[in-house]
Protein backbone atom coordinates (compact mmCIF):
# COMPACT_ATOMS: atom_id res chain seq x y z
CA UNK A 1 0.00 0.00 0.00
CA UNK A 2 0.89 3.40 -0.70
CA UNK A 3 2.84 5.30 1.68
CA UNK A 4 3.35 2.29 4.20
CA UNK A 5 6.88 0.35 4.38
CA UNK A 6 7.08 -2.71 5.69
CA UNK A 7 9.87 -4.80 8.04
CA UNK A 8 11.41 -8.02 6.03
CA UNK A 9 10.67 -10.96 8.67
CA UNK A 10 13.95 -11.59 10.89
CA UNK A 11 15.36 -8.08 10.38
CA UNK A 12 15.85 -6.03 13.19
CA UNK A 13 15.15 -2.17 12.85
CA UNK A 14 17.49 -0.04 11.10
CA UNK A 15 18.39 2.41 13.60
CA UNK A 16 20.95 1.02 15.80
CA UNK A 17 20.49 1.90 19.21
CA UNK A 18 21.39 -1.22 20.34
CA UNK A 19 21.86 -1.76 24.76
CA UNK A 20 23.39 -5.14 26.17
CA UNK A 21 21.92 -6.86 29.30
CA UNK A 22 24.44 -9.42 31.07
CA UNK A 23 23.30 -11.37 33.96
CA UNK A 24 27.31 -11.18 35.23
CA UNK A 25 26.86 -14.51 37.59
CA UNK A 26 26.03 -16.43 34.75
CA UNK A 27 28.61 -15.49 32.16
CA UNK A 28 31.15 -15.31 34.54
CA UNK A 29 30.45 -19.06 36.06
CA UNK A 30 30.26 -20.48 32.33
CA UNK A 31 33.64 -18.33 31.30
CA UNK A 32 35.32 -20.49 34.83
CA UNK A 33 34.07 -23.35 33.63
CA UNK A 34 35.43 -22.92 29.55
CA UNK A 35 38.79 -21.43 31.14
CA UNK A 36 39.34 -24.14 33.62
CA UNK A 37 38.92 -26.62 31.54
CA UNK A 38 40.85 -25.69 28.56
CA UNK A 39 43.21 -23.70 29.85
CA UNK A 40 43.65 -24.47 33.23
CA UNK A 41 43.09 -20.89 34.36
CA UNK A 42 40.95 -18.27 35.35
CA UNK A 43 39.36 -16.12 33.02
CA UNK A 44 40.64 -12.74 32.51
CA UNK A 45 37.98 -10.04 30.35
CA UNK A 46 38.99 -7.46 27.82
CA UNK A 47 35.31 -5.89 28.91
CA UNK A 48 35.98 -2.92 26.39
CA UNK A 49 36.36 -5.83 23.29
CA UNK A 50 32.62 -7.64 25.46
CA UNK A 51 31.12 -4.18 25.02
CA UNK A 52 32.41 -2.63 22.02
CA UNK A 53 29.71 -3.04 19.69
CA UNK A 54 26.68 -1.52 21.86
CA UNK A 55 24.92 1.90 23.02
CA UNK A 56 24.71 1.12 26.51
CA UNK A 57 25.70 -1.77 28.37
CA UNK A 58 24.08 -3.16 31.96
CA UNK A 59 26.02 -5.31 33.87
CA UNK A 60 23.91 -7.28 36.85
CA UNK A 61 25.55 -9.14 39.93
CA UNK A 62 25.57 -9.02 43.53
CA UNK A 63 29.15 -8.84 45.81
CA UNK A 64 29.61 -11.88 47.55
CA UNK A 65 28.28 -13.49 50.84
CA UNK A 66 30.13 -14.94 53.61
CA UNK A 67 30.73 -18.52 53.46
CA UNK A 68 32.64 -20.80 56.09
CA UNK A 69 36.08 -19.86 54.26
CA UNK A 70 37.27 -18.06 56.55
CA UNK A 71 37.53 -14.16 57.19
CA UNK A 72 40.71 -13.52 54.94
CA UNK A 73 39.04 -15.84 51.95
CA UNK A 74 35.63 -13.55 51.78
CA UNK A 75 37.85 -10.56 52.33
CA UNK A 76 39.57 -11.49 48.87
CA UNK A 77 36.74 -12.35 46.99
CA UNK A 78 34.73 -9.53 47.90
CA UNK A 79 37.67 -7.23 47.15
CA UNK A 80 37.74 -8.71 43.94
CA UNK A 81 33.88 -8.03 43.22
CA UNK A 82 34.32 -4.45 44.41
CA UNK A 83 37.40 -3.62 42.05
CA UNK A 84 35.10 -5.42 39.10
CA UNK A 85 32.50 -3.24 39.56
CA UNK A 86 34.40 -0.43 39.71
CA UNK A 87 36.20 -1.16 37.04
CA UNK A 88 33.35 -1.79 34.42
CA UNK A 89 31.57 1.85 36.26
CA UNK A 90 34.74 3.07 34.51
CA UNK A 91 34.16 2.41 31.38
CA UNK A 92 32.28 4.24 29.28
CA UNK A 93 28.68 3.29 28.26
CA UNK A 94 28.86 0.54 31.14
CA UNK A 95 26.59 0.41 34.27
CA UNK A 96 26.52 -1.72 37.26
CA UNK A 97 23.75 -2.60 39.09
CA UNK A 98 24.02 -4.45 42.36
CA UNK A 99 21.68 -7.36 44.20
CA UNK A 100 22.16 -9.25 47.16
CA UNK A 101 23.64 -12.05 47.88
CA UNK A 102 22.77 -14.47 51.14
CA UNK A 103 24.27 -17.82 52.05
CA UNK A 104 21.98 -20.88 52.48
CA UNK A 105 23.04 -23.01 55.37
CA UNK A 106 24.91 -26.38 54.02
CA UNK A 107 24.52 -24.70 50.29
CA UNK A 108 26.11 -22.05 48.01
CA UNK A 109 24.66 -18.39 47.93
CA UNK A 110 21.67 -17.18 45.95
CA UNK A 111 21.57 -14.22 44.34
CA UNK A 112 18.63 -11.86 45.46
CA UNK A 113 17.11 -8.89 43.76
CA UNK A 114 18.99 -9.41 40.51
CA UNK A 115 16.35 -10.98 38.50
CA UNK A 116 13.94 -8.10 39.39
CA UNK A 117 16.70 -5.39 38.63
CA UNK A 118 17.34 -6.83 34.81
CA UNK A 119 13.24 -7.08 34.25
CA UNK A 120 12.62 -3.37 35.39
CA UNK A 121 15.75 -1.69 33.42
CA UNK A 122 14.53 -3.97 30.22
CA UNK A 123 10.83 -3.20 30.54
CA UNK A 124 11.37 0.52 30.83
CA UNK A 125 13.93 1.15 27.96
CA UNK A 126 11.60 -1.08 26.14
CA UNK A 127 8.63 0.78 27.45
CA UNK A 128 10.22 3.81 26.48
CA UNK A 129 11.47 3.45 23.13
CA UNK A 130 15.27 4.16 24.50
CA UNK A 131 17.12 1.40 22.44
CA UNK A 132 15.99 -0.33 18.59
CA UNK A 133 16.94 -3.73 19.78
CA UNK A 134 18.62 -5.51 22.65
CA UNK A 135 20.98 -8.46 23.20
CA UNK A 136 20.90 -10.82 26.43
CA UNK A 137 23.73 -12.59 27.80
CA UNK A 138 21.71 -15.35 30.22
CA UNK A 139 20.25 -18.87 29.93
CA UNK A 140 17.96 -19.06 33.06
CA UNK A 141 14.43 -20.40 32.50
CA UNK A 142 13.17 -17.86 34.99
CA UNK A 143 13.87 -14.81 32.11
CA UNK A 144 11.56 -16.48 29.53
CA UNK A 145 8.41 -14.37 30.81
CA UNK A 146 10.26 -11.04 30.68
CA UNK A 147 12.14 -11.54 27.15
CA UNK A 148 8.58 -12.99 26.05
CA UNK A 149 7.21 -9.33 27.24
CA UNK A 150 9.17 -7.04 25.30
CA UNK A 151 9.80 -8.83 21.96
CA UNK A 152 5.34 -8.59 22.18
CA UNK A 153 5.58 -5.14 22.89
CA UNK A 154 8.15 -5.03 19.40
CA UNK A 155 11.66 -5.04 20.66
CA UNK A 156 13.83 -6.93 18.51
CA UNK A 157 15.83 -9.41 21.24
CA UNK A 158 19.41 -11.57 21.00
CA UNK A 159 19.69 -13.85 23.15
CA UNK A 160 23.67 -15.26 23.90
CA UNK A 161 24.08 -18.20 25.68
CA UNK A 162 26.23 -20.90 27.11
CA UNK A 163 25.10 -24.31 25.05
CA UNK A 164 25.62 -26.00 28.69
CA UNK A 165 23.25 -23.86 30.32
CA UNK A 166 20.25 -23.09 28.08
CA UNK A 167 16.62 -22.72 29.14
CA UNK A 168 15.26 -24.23 25.45
CA UNK A 169 12.16 -22.44 26.23
CA UNK A 170 14.32 -19.37 26.67
CA UNK A 171 16.20 -20.09 23.74
CA UNK A 172 12.85 -20.03 21.60
CA UNK A 173 11.40 -17.14 23.00
CA UNK A 174 14.29 -14.92 21.46
CA UNK A 175 14.38 -13.24 17.65
CA UNK A 176 18.06 -14.27 17.18
CA UNK A 177 19.88 -16.89 19.27
CA UNK A 178 23.69 -17.21 19.21
CA UNK A 179 25.84 -19.73 21.21
CA UNK A 180 28.89 -18.16 23.43
CA UNK A 181 31.62 -21.15 22.46
CA UNK A 182 35.20 -21.38 23.88
CA UNK A 183 36.18 -19.05 20.42
CA UNK A 184 33.95 -16.43 21.71
CA UNK A 185 34.94 -16.46 25.59
CA UNK A 186 38.69 -16.43 24.07
CA UNK A 187 38.60 -13.71 21.80
CA UNK A 188 36.67 -11.95 24.63
CA UNK A 189 40.20 -12.72 26.71
CA UNK A 190 42.74 -9.88 27.40
CA UNK A 191 45.98 -9.87 25.37
CA UNK A 192 47.88 -11.54 27.78
CA UNK A 193 46.00 -14.42 28.57
CA UNK A 194 45.33 -14.96 24.63
CA UNK A 195 49.12 -14.59 23.95
CA UNK A 196 49.69 -17.23 27.17
CA UNK A 197 46.76 -19.74 25.88
CA UNK A 198 46.36 -19.76 22.35
CA UNK A 199 43.71 -21.61 20.25
CA UNK A 200 43.74 -23.64 16.96
CA UNK A 201 43.03 -21.88 13.85
CA UNK A 202 39.70 -22.24 13.17
CA UNK A 203 37.99 -21.85 9.49
CA UNK A 204 35.16 -23.20 7.50
CA UNK A 205 35.64 -24.29 3.89
CA UNK A 206 32.95 -25.26 1.52
CA UNK A 207 34.28 -28.81 1.63
CA UNK A 208 36.52 -30.96 3.11
CA UNK A 209 40.37 -30.63 2.53
CA UNK A 210 43.40 -31.41 4.65
CA UNK A 211 46.91 -29.70 4.62
CA UNK A 212 49.14 -29.72 1.67
CA UNK A 213 51.61 -32.30 1.26
CA UNK A 214 50.16 -33.96 4.71
CA UNK A 215 49.89 -37.88 5.79
CA UNK A 216 46.02 -39.01 6.93
CA UNK A 217 47.06 -39.81 10.44
CA UNK A 218 43.47 -40.65 11.85
CA UNK A 219 39.82 -41.08 10.97
CA UNK A 220 37.48 -39.34 13.50
CA UNK A 221 34.00 -42.00 13.66
CA UNK A 222 30.57 -41.11 15.62
CA UNK A 223 28.23 -43.53 15.29
CA UNK A 224 29.85 -46.13 13.35
CA UNK A 225 29.89 -43.47 10.43
CA UNK A 226 33.51 -41.14 9.22
CA UNK A 227 32.77 -37.73 10.45
CA UNK A 228 36.03 -36.14 10.70
CA UNK A 229 39.63 -36.77 9.60
CA UNK A 230 43.24 -36.09 11.38
CA UNK A 231 45.89 -34.36 8.99
CA UNK A 232 49.93 -34.21 9.74
CA UNK A 233 52.05 -31.77 7.65
CA UNK A 234 55.22 -33.50 6.19
CA UNK A 235 56.59 -29.83 5.92
CA UNK A 236 56.16 -28.89 9.68
CA UNK A 237 55.14 -30.04 13.21
CA UNK A 238 51.25 -28.54 12.25
CA UNK A 239 48.41 -30.74 12.31
CA UNK A 240 44.38 -30.33 11.05
CA UNK A 241 41.70 -31.87 12.38
CA UNK A 242 38.74 -32.04 9.46
CA UNK A 243 35.13 -32.20 9.13
CA UNK A 244 34.04 -35.06 6.78
CA UNK A 245 30.40 -33.88 6.75
CA UNK A 246 29.08 -30.39 6.64
CA UNK A 247 28.84 -28.35 10.27
CA UNK A 248 27.41 -25.36 10.02
CA UNK A 249 25.08 -25.37 6.90
CA UNK A 250 27.16 -26.10 3.88
CA UNK A 251 30.47 -25.50 5.37
CA UNK A 252 32.89 -27.86 6.54
CA UNK A 253 35.04 -27.06 10.26
CA UNK A 254 38.26 -27.20 10.16
CA UNK A 255 41.13 -26.68 13.09
CA UNK A 256 44.65 -26.24 12.71
CA UNK A 257 47.26 -26.34 15.33
CA UNK A 258 51.10 -26.39 15.22
CA UNK A 259 51.63 -29.32 17.56
CA UNK A 260 49.57 -30.27 20.07
CA UNK A 261 47.75 -32.43 18.52
CA UNK A 262 45.43 -33.73 22.04
CA UNK A 263 44.66 -30.49 22.58
CA UNK A 264 43.16 -30.17 18.89
CA UNK A 265 41.11 -33.14 19.39
CA UNK A 266 39.71 -31.81 22.47
CA UNK A 267 38.78 -28.28 20.61
CA UNK A 268 37.58 -30.44 17.69
CA UNK A 269 34.99 -31.94 20.01
CA UNK A 270 33.91 -29.09 21.78
CA UNK A 271 33.03 -27.43 18.72
CA UNK A 272 31.44 -30.29 16.54
CA UNK A 273 30.79 -33.27 18.76
CA UNK A 274 32.59 -36.21 20.28
CA UNK A 275 34.25 -38.25 18.00
CA UNK A 276 36.35 -41.44 18.56
CA UNK A 277 39.70 -41.67 16.72
CA UNK A 278 41.32 -44.24 15.05
CA UNK A 279 43.11 -46.00 12.37
CA UNK A 280 42.61 -45.41 8.89
CA UNK A 281 39.56 -47.23 6.71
Amino acid sequence: MHGMSFMSAGVPPTRDTHYLFIDGNYLHERAKGVCSTFFDSEPEFDYRALGHSFTKIFYYDSLPAKKNDGDSAFEARLQMKVALFDHLRGLDGWHVHEGVSRARKGGPASQKEVDILIAVDMLTHTHRKNMDRLTFIAGDQDFRPLLDAVVRDGMYVSLWYHPSSISVDLKHTADTKMEIDLYWFHDMMNAAFKAAHPLPIRVHAGAERGLNNATLEQTGYRDGNVVARLWRSNNDPRYMACSAIPVHGLNFGQLTHADDVEFLKRVYAELYGPVEWGANP
